[in-house]
């Protein structure tokens, strides 16, 4: 069985604060810290445009259901259920029920769930 890359690379929210600080808001590091199995994180699948489409999209955002916490190297790691249909499966190939592993820098936004 021959593995492949990812058709995508996960967004990093603190860079793209960093950039553009007035109109990217990061999730409150108090919130970000109870982070817990049964809460919801949105993260963001960024991947290469198709050089045929209409739309100029080359990422899409979705919440994940986190369902493990882990510490890794002192710092957290969290693994998540995709919880809603996704658009651009075929761009970047994840889906509903989908599992993604992320770190805080990856977060945009929290719901406690």
């Amino acid at each position: 069985m021959r593995e492949t890359a990812p058709l995508y690379r996960l967004l990093d929210a603190w860079e793209r604060h960093r950039a553009y600080p007035d109109t990217f808001h990061l999730p409150d590091p108090r919130s970000l810290a109870r982070l817990r199995p049964g809460s919801f994180a949105k993260i963001c699948a960024e991947f290469d445009p198709a050089p045929e489409a209409v739309e100029d999209v080359d990422a899409e955002r979705f919440w994940t259901l986190v369902t493990a916490v882990a510490e890794i190297e002192g710092a957290p790691l969290y693994r998540g259920r995709i919880d809603n249909d996704l658009l651009y499966t075929e761009r970047h190939g994840l889906s509903y029920g989908d599992v993604v592993t992320f770190g805080p820098r990856h977060i945009l936004d929290l719901d406690a769930g």
